[in-house]
């Protein structure tokens, strides 16, 4: 059993936060706070997270960010063009916004397979109903024309986003909002073979 949410520190945004992604350690979290990406990083577990930092200007309005498994770059929605970009850690801080050219507008992003080679997303204004998957062959090369997973599309054209991949990429957490419950969103979870 869960034990009740605790805040997990007072030196977050006063405007707000969300959409947090943690490192695998534990120890990086990402999120948004006024469509700018922030992030912190402890030493360990035991200690709070210090005062996080931006990652991007004001100007470029970037939400959702999603930590890849290595922690080597976040993906993140672009709010500017609506689609899904990425942002490499580098010995310095981090990379430039790259557009990630999987697909039409309005795209919302969500968690990489654990490999970086497979990065499943939604189409829709802000979040959609299509719930696309794109497969690259390596990390070297760019994701392809994504392709709709029909059976993780909402029955009610309402909006759906995955959440969570899992690290073998066989099952996915999502969210769904269903006509039946007006605009509350429900969690899904979907499992296939490996």
């Amino acid at each position: 059993m869960f034990s009740a949410p605790a805040q997990l520190f007072d030196t977050f945004m006063q405007n707000g936060e969300s959409n947090p992604s943690v490192t695998p350690d534990g120890n990086t979290i990402y999120f948004d706070a006024g469509f700018v990406i922030y992030t912190s990083t402890r030493s360990s577990a035991a200690v709070v997270f210090p005062t996080p930092s931006p990652i991007n200007s004001t100007s470029e309005e970037n939400y959702g960010p999603s930590v890849t498994a290595d922690g080597s770059a976040i993906y993140v929605e672009n709010l500017n063009n609506g689609v899904i970009a990425r942002i490499d850690k580098t010995a310095s801080g981090f990379s430039d916004r790259q557009t990630v050219p999987i697909g039409g507008g309005n795209s919302v992003t969500s968690p990489a397979t654990s490999d970086d080679l497979t990065l499943f997303f939604s189409i829709g204004e802000m979040i959609g109903s299509d719930i696309q998957v794109s497969t690259r062959a390596s990390t070297n090369v760019a994701f392809p024309t994504a392709l709709e997973v029909a059976e993780l599309k909402n029955p009610n054209e309402a909006t759906s986003a995955v959440s969570w991949v899992s690290a073998d990429g066989c099952r996915v957490y999502m969210n769904r909002a269903l006509a039946a419950t007006g605009s509350h969103s429900i969690i899904y979870v979907a499992e296939r073979g490996k």
